[in-house]
């Protein structure tokens, strides 16, 4: 459960799962101060454990409970065997992957703004194509609309609305040339992990949770400036603020990508590497079994 959802647990249980036994919130989130919820929520715990830096700032920042980096083990992603041809994408035709579900709020993962990239990047017949591949389309139809809008008539960009299981979704990032997130915030980006794992080359915003495993020797990054969240579908508070990355320089970057295969093998190599050195499951294990041993102590307010 989400920190925003984990008071909720008590009233449906009906009993304190808290009594006489040590309790951590393993908790994510994507902005750089944590909801009022989830503060509330912080007083119900004994400690806070986050996969990110950034959020570890966000919750050490605002609560006075223990908040440890455990990052998740790199990612050892086991894609299905679908074929570039059976989801539909041309051979030689260099193709862009935005993907995300609905219910992650479409301003902060920012699909329009890739679309804005891309056509400022590409005239309609230069061959390059962008996929916008989302899930939950049925239930939140309103943001799909907002994207079809956006697309209107380039015929080099395919709106693609469609539940995959997990290996077909690891597949199609895997058969795509680039995987995009222009994204204002995010709690880590395990996407974009598992992209640089299967080889696909990754262009993101330089900020929030992936800047913990991405710079620019592995990633094409894009620079951003903060600015207040707007339009968070009530997930998101108004006072908080997020990223706004520079679309003239994304852009650039993904005319790069297109066009200098030599860069992108480059960008693909780092990144394995990078991948490899993170760690793996025992080491995290291990990690966590040593701050098991040790009981948590509350900072002072």
């Amino acid at each position: 459960m989400t920190a925003e959802q984990f008071p909720l647990l008590f009233a449906q249980l009906g009993v304190d799962i808290n009594r006489d036994r040590r309790t951590i919130g393993y908790w994510f989130w994507e902005l750089s101060t944590p909801s009022p919820q989830a503060r509330r929520a912080a007083f119900q715990v004994d400690e806070v454990w986050t996969a990110s830096r950034f959020v570890q700032d966000a919750f050490a920042g605002a609560i006075d409970r223990p908040v440890r980096l455990v990052p998740l083990p790199r990612p050892e992603p086991e894609p299905s065997a679908r074929t570039r041809a059976e989801f539909g994408l041309e051979e030689g035709r260099f193709t862009f992957l935005c993907s995300f579900d609905l219910f992650s709020v479409v301003e902060r993962k920012n699909p329009l703004g890739v679309i804005d990239a891309f056509c400022k990047a590409f005239p309609p017949d230069e061959g390059p194509k962008l996929v916008i591949k989302t899930i939950n389309g049925n239930t939140r139809w309103v943001g799909l609309e907002r994207i079809r809008e956006a697309i209107g008539d380039r015929a080099d960009i395919r709106l693609w609305d469609e539940h995959l299981s997990r290996d077909d979704h690891l597949a199609l990032i895997r058969q795509v040339d680039c995987l995009v997130s222009l994204h204002r915030s995010e709690g880590l980006g395990l996407h974009l992990l598992e992209a640089m794992a299967l080889g696909t080359v990754v262009m993101a915003t330089d900020y929030s949770g992936p800047t913990d495993f991405v710079d620019e020797s592995c990633a094409a990054l894009i620079p951003f400036r903060l600015v207040p969240v707007a339009n968070g579908e009530g997930a998101y508070p108004e006072e908080g603020s997020w990223a706004e990355p520079d679309l003239d320089v994304a852009a650039s970057a993904m005319r790069r990508l297109a066009h200098e295969p030599a860069h992108v093998a480059s960008l693909v190599a780092a990144a394995r590497a990078r991948i490899g050195t993170l760690p793996d499951r025992g080491a995290v294990g291990m990690a966590a079994r040593s701050l098991l041993r040790h009981p948590a102590r509350r900072s002072s307010p």
